[in-house]
């Protein structure tokens, strides 16, 4: 099926068909050695030109003699180990597009795409009512209207607080590159940067099912829950009681008597900066406040503890933060 869906969108790249969501989904399979692979052999042979009505043997016949014009790049470049297995798939699929659409829909469907920058958010409000909040260097792809679909699905690259409107009829999917989120109706976060070696969600209010998608990896979520499925390692990390994943949303973090060492954590996320710990007696200590992101910096937090529990704190060339000493009261 994933071969399918790449010919089908190289094809209509070809034509100049392509829409932004079909761009995005185009540019998340290239970063698999194998569609690179895929997209060298469609090029090489030339088979399109003008409409979905490609000659096959002529686009065989001239790969071939590409082929045997370049016998050593064939065998010796360890980059198409599986080059000839490939071409026949890019063949055999060029002519199964002639009888099916991109991602088994209609044409007639329209996608949506959302992409936003640095320091970017942008809110976006759905056909049923659900609310999207984009998070920065997000990318976010859904469809304009959900009629006469059996499921509500969207995509997500990047981070978004999702506010679902109700329809236990019609599930709503948030899909990553390696998990889905399933939900009927609530309020949650969804960490899913691709450049990030992990996948979080956090529910605010409701139910989530959250799973990775090669199915080795289920948890129900409900409200004030929070679970990391680490994409490498294949750990899963639960967490109760939490409600910062969120903070760059709300521009407010509040810890409940929780240790500094989580603190600082949630500090580096929120102000994108890195704090060094190693030296710092305080980790296990508890403490419980209120942090308003916007009115209050990070050094500004830093000296309020310099003063309360004796830290040392200094900023190096590179911009980390160096904290040191401490005392727990």
């Amino acid at each position: 099926m994933k071969k399918k869906r790449h010919i089908a969108l190289l094809l209509k790249k070809e034509k100049g068909n392509l829409k932004a969501a079909e761009q995005a989904k185009l540019d998340q399979l290239h970063l698999e050695k194998e569609a690179r692979e895929e997209a060298k052999v469609f090029h090489w042979s030339k088979q399109y030109s003008g409409g979905f009505e490609p000659d096959i043997d002529a686009a065989w016949s001239r790969f071939q003699t590409k082929m045997e014009a370049k016998p050593s790049e064939a065998i010796v470049k360890p980059l198409f180990p599986n080059l000839l297995r490939i071409a026949a798939a890019v063949a055999v699929l060029i002519v199964a597009y002639i009888f099916i659409q991109p991602f088994g829909e209609s044409e007639t469907v329209a996608w949506m795409n959302i992409q936003t920058l640095d320091n970017e958010q942008r809110t976006v409000h759905l056909e049923d009512g659900t609310t999207v909040v984009l998070n920065e260097n997000s990318s976010f792809q859904y469809l304009a209207s959900f009629s006469d679909q059996d499921e509500r699905k969207v995509f997500l690259s990047g981070e978004a607080y999702f506010e679902v409107a109700k329809d236990k009829e019609h599930p709503f999917i948030i899909e990553s590159d390696f998990t889905k989120v399933v939900v009927l109706g609530t309020a949650f976060n969804v960490r899913a940067y691709p450049q990030e070696d992990f996948t979080e969600v956090e529910v605010v209010e409701g139910k989530v099912k959250f799973e990775a998608k090669d199915g080795s990896m289920v948890e129900v979520l409900t409200q004030q829950q929070r679970a990391t499925l680490h994409t490498k390692t294949g750990e899963v990390n639960r967490k109760d009681k939490t409600s910062n994943a969120q903070a760059w949303h709300s521009n407010k973090l509040i810890f409940i008597d929780q240790s500094f060492r989580s603190i600082l954590q949630d500090l580096e996320r929120s102000y994108d900066v890195q704090i060094d710990a190693s030296q710092l007696n305080i980790l296990d200590c508890k403490f419980s406040l209120n942090i308003d992101i916007k009115e209050k910096q990070l050094e500004a937090i830093l000296d309020d503890w310099t003063m309360t529990n004796a830290i040392q704190f200094k900023k190096n060339n590179a911009g980390k933060y160096i904290v040191v000493g401490g005392q727990c009261y």
